[in-house]
């Protein structure tokens, strides 16, 4: 199984959360993709400090300046890239890298999914983590085949 999870507005929201779920994994059996805009030089320590397990980093930004594609920097030193080609790049990592499921919080990079995708909100209690792991158990099974919102998920757990 192939797990994808991204890093602001998720891990970087709740990291206990997400180290309980990484790491509550048998990792002969899952990948953990994080795939997100930010650099991994600028997310590496983060994860590391808060013992988040991973077994493959995506980074659109790191990816797009690899490959040259034009950008714009702000005076904060954001990179800003064509937004179709930005807003797209998750969906085309999952589906050729066969993520199993995505979970991300942006509802604009969730329409361009074929891959699974939970539309990660704020959770109220670690005791979605139970939750969340059936549901990822359920997809493995078939069960589940395309999710967008993180409440209509647990709902149907």
């Amino acid at each position: 199984m192939k797990i994808g999870l991204d890093y602001h507005g998720v891990i970087k929201s709740y990291p206990n959360l997400f180290r309980m779920i990484t790491n509550g994994f048998n990792i002969n059996d899952i990948e953990v993709h994080i795939i997100t805009g930010c650099r991994k030089k600028d997310v590496e320590q983060f994860l590391q400090d808060h013992d988040i397990y991973y077994t493959h980093f995506y980074s659109i930004t790191d990816e797009f300046l690899k490959h040259k594609i034009p950008y714009k920097i702000d005076e904060n030193g954001n990179y800003f890239f064509r937004e179709e080609l930005w807003n797209t790049a998750k969906s085309l990592y999952c589906a050729s890298h066969n993520i199993d499921i995505m979970i991300d919080d942006s509802e604009v990079y969730g329409q361009y999914f074929v891959t699974p995708y939970i539309l990660f909100k704020e959770i109220k209690s670690a005791s979605t983590i139970k939750s969340i792991r059936k549901g990822i158990e359920d997809i493995k099974k078939g069960k589940i085949t395309k999710v967008k919102n993180l409440n209509k998920f647990l709902e149907f757990l």
